[in-house]
């Protein structure tokens, strides 16, 4: 009997997940070691010097397990925004979470709502679970969220809707009210997840958190720590959810899932809010910037309240980025528009640059 003939079903419809191109593919392609990689959304600011500072002492408990209920940063989490340990779950980061969401949740048969485009880890998992996604198209003029049709996409056999806000691969948001009167508007056999992953950068007051639904609500909030708080290879994300839901989750949580420094790391990024404050600020001032730099040369960008942009340079998405990188820059273009990670000001300021050289190429 073939291995093949063993493997459950989740394992042969699961797609490949396509990750972006890689500093090291970049270098050999370009023939530079300068290499800038605006292709994964990473904080361009890197972490918290007090996050670094207990990286490196928690180091020497390295032969120590880690707090299997991770309490100490459960704690901060609930503490900030009012919620019991209970009510918190946290993972080796979101998308840990986000699997762990939908083999609580979907069995055979059942249907997953989702926007397209959007993260393609919430379509995968319901595959994976044997779930059937219903899938909702953005209109590409605009790429906002039509709730409305998300909503009518709802039947009885829904078991879980996915919103990213604001979006990924996009960075449009979705209006707070918009998205509030969406979920209150929906059935109690439904659990909605909203993403939250890149709320932080957000400078826009309509766009809002949906904490203050969780109690009464089949209501999901994701979070990271790999986005503003710049702890990508830390791999710490956490959920909220009222305790029936939360629970389940911390229930199928992997035992020991994040290790001690990491957990000491998210611990004192949370606490540093001046440096918070500080990457947010060079964020909304480099995605500012780009925009005007983009559109200058035609280029239309979708708006955005993340740390990248979603920009229709009027090419196709992969030659943009083979261009780039012909420059030395990564970003990702296996969108079917370019998304492109805002940097530091003199990333952005290098990233503009190589943009007006292709332009003025096309011309």
């Amino acid at each position: 009997m073939s291995v093949e003939s063993l493997i459950g079903y989740g394992i042969h419809t699961k797609p490949t997940y396509i990750f972006g191109r890689s500093i090291e593919q970049t270098q050999k392609e370009s023939g530079t070691g300068d290499i800038l990689a605006l292709g994964s959304n990473e904080n361009a600011y890197g972490p918290s010097p007090k996050a670094v500072e207990a990286i490196v002492e928690a180091a020497v408990q390295a032969h120590r397990y880690p707090d299997p209920v991770n309490l100490k940063l459960k704690q901060k989490l609930a503490d900030r925004y009012g919620f019991t340990i209970e009510e918190v779950a946290i993972a080796n980061g979101s998308a840990d979470i986000m699997g762990v969401i939908s083999r609580i949740f979907v069995c055979p048969g059942d249907e997953v709502v989702v926007a397209n485009p959007t993260f393609s880890e919430y379509r995968d998992k319901a595959v994976f679970n044997q779930g059937t996604p219903v899938v909702v198209d953005l209109p590409e003029d605009t790429y906002e969220l039509d709730l409305d049709r998300m909503y009518e996409a709802v039947t009885d056999r829904t078991k879980l809707v996915w919103v990213c806000n604001p979006n990924n691969p996009t960075g449009v948001p979705v209006n707070g009210d918009e998205l509030e009167a969406f979920i209150r508007r929906l059935p109690e056999h439904v659990v909605a997840i909203v993403d939250e992953a890149y709320i932080e950068f957000a400078d826009d007051p309509s766009v809002r958190t949906m904490l203050p639904l969780v109690r009464d609500h089949n209501l999901i909030i994701l979070r990271t720590f790999s986005k503003i708080y710049g702890l990508g290879a830390m791999r710490v994300g956490y959920s909220i959810a009222r305790r029936e839901i939360s629970d389940c989750i911390n229930s199928t949580v992997t035992s020991f899932a994040v290790a001690t420094p990491a957990v000491e790391a998210a611990c004192a990024a949370f606490d540093d809010q001046e440096y918070l404050q500080m990457v947010r600020d060079g964020i909304s001032e480099g995605r500012r910037y780009l925009r005007r730099e983009f559109e200058a040369l035609g280029w239309k960008v979708y708006p955005s309240q993340t740390n990248f942009l979603f920009v229709d340079a009027h090419m196709p998405s992969a030659e943009l980025a083979d261009r780039l990188a012909a420059q030395g820059i990564v970003i990702r273009g296996n969108f079917r528009y370019p998304r492109i990670t805002v940097g530091t000001k003199e990333d952005n300021r290098r990233l503009a640059e190589a943009c007006r050289k292709i332009a003025e190429e096309e011309k």
